[in-house]
């Protein structure tokens, strides 16, 4: 009966190692890509930011704070708020 418990538990910390693994996989996948943007693509464009932090480090912060998906819907909404009509300011996730 003991040993069935423990393979129990041994698969319950498997799949939760193989969660966190998928999540810190995607959390430093989305970072990357925006890290490469921001290296990459950004200098080549003209600087506009109405608010800082820059909504590129904004966004990698957002993930690192609140996770991929929660994240990510904040950084869309930093960059709504990002139009003429908004006066920006210091913005931090």
């Amino acid at each position: 009966m003991k040993a069935k418990k423990y393979i129990i538990t041994l698969d319950t910390e498997e799949k939760i190692y193989k969660e966190s693994f998928i999540k810190n996989f995607l959390k430093k996948t989305f970072i990357n890509m925006i890290k490469f943007y921001k290296n990459f693509i950004s200098p080549f464009k003209i600087s506009s930011c109405k608010f800082y932090p820059s909504c590129s480090d904004y966004a990698i912060a957002a993930i690192e704070k609140y996770g991929i998906c929660r994240g990510i819907l904040k950084t869309i909404w930093r960059i709504l708020r990002c139009n003429p009509f908004n006066k920006g300011g210091v913005d931090f996730p």
